[in-house]
């Protein structure tokens, strides 16, 4: 192939926008704005961003924000979120990015207590180099104080994970809060309620209002027109009134007594069981019925009338199908 050849070639290849990136593959760094808005427009078209990261603009800011953190471009797309407009980062993620720092000399995170009890709780020690252990817990108790047991979603499929995370947040923030600039987990973040603005509106200024009078004295004004009142009609000849025919009245029939409710006693023990019985973990149950909202947030279906307790056993059978095939699913 002769040189004008090959020069024509390399003219008609088709530019990818990423020539001038120092690297490509695991040791990818960007190094000026104009790659990483050529990464960020390329990842955007290529529709495998997350489907919060749907335009240019997100991709580069998560890009930012991880390489502040220690993150490739790749990484920060996949680990960095925004939850009620706050940056966060997945609990996986912060770990990762606390291990690869090279000042975590050890973490260990142990459960403790009787699962799924008050007392059931993720304790997570980390040690940084030259520093003294830190130690964290987070308990079912706490959860619910904070309103988050039993809640729908993450916090009802896969509890025991969700105390670890908690627990592996507050502690990671408190030991290496410099590694991680500050954001929070994203398990802690998507918990937290939405910001409302109660700042009231500014005012106008006294310039605008004068303004305002100015240009509405100096429209035109509008002549009204009254219209004439039309005569009113004369009054319609009032009908005879017809004497009503004797009114007849029957017998009224005697309703019939509706029944009493047969009253239900229901003892706790016996409810729970019978649940036994029936092959269910009253807890398993319990969580079921939440999302169901038969049992409120933090509450127990021991909590409920012996009326609506017997309506349950009655419908075990049902239940327990649901909840077995709930299972299937989420493993």
């Amino acid at each position: 192939m002769s040189n004008e050849t090959e020069a024509l070639v390399a003219t008609e290849a088709p530019s990818t926008g990423l020539a001038t990136l120092p690297t490509f593959g695991a040791n990818m760094q960007l190094q000026t704005y104009e790659q990483a808005w050529r990464l960020a427009c390329m990842i955007n078209k290529s529709g495998w961003a997350p489907k919060d990261m749907n335009s240019p603009e997100k991709l580069m800011v998560a890009m930012q924000l991880g390489a502040e953190v220690g993150l490739s471009p790749m990484s920060s797309m996949q680990n960095i979120c925004s939850i009620n407009g706050r940056p966060s980062v997945y609990g996986d993620a912060a770990l990762a990015i606390v291990r690869a720092s090279g000042e975590l000399e050890s973490i260990t995170e142990v459960f403790e207590g009787t699962p799924f009890e008050d007392d059931f709780l993720c304790r997570v020690t980390s040690k940084r180099k030259g520093m003294d252990e830190m130690e964290h817990t987070f308990s079912v108790a706490d959860a619910k104080r904070a309103g988050l047991w039993g809640k729908v979603g993450p916090w009802s499929t896969s509890p025991k994970r969700m105390l670890r995370f908690r627990s592996r947040g507050f502690n990671l923030r408190d030991n290496f809060g410099d590694r991680l600039k500050g954001m929070i987990t994203r398990e802690e973040a998507q918990d937290m309620p939405k910001e409302i603005n109660i700042t009231p509106e500014p005012e106008q200024s006294i310039e605008k209002k004068n303004a305002i009078m100015e240009e509405v004295k100096a429209m035109p004004a509008v002549k009204v027109i009254e219209a004439k009142k039309a005569p009113a009609p004369e009054p319609a000849p009032k009908p005879e009134k017809k004497k009503p025919a004797p009114k007849v009245e029957k017998p009224a029939a005697a309703a019939p007594e509706a029944p009493e409710p047969e009253e239900v006693i229901l003892p706790i023990k016996d409810y729970c069981e019978k649940i036994k019985e029936a092959g269910l973990r009253q807890w398993d149950l319990d969580n079921y019925l939440r999302t169901k909202g038969i049992v409120e947030v933090g509450k127990t279906s021991n909590d409920l009338d012996d009326y609506t307790r017997k309506l349950i056993l009655d419908n075990l059978e049902t239940y327990k199908t649901a909840i077995e095939a709930q299972t299937k699913d989420n493993e």
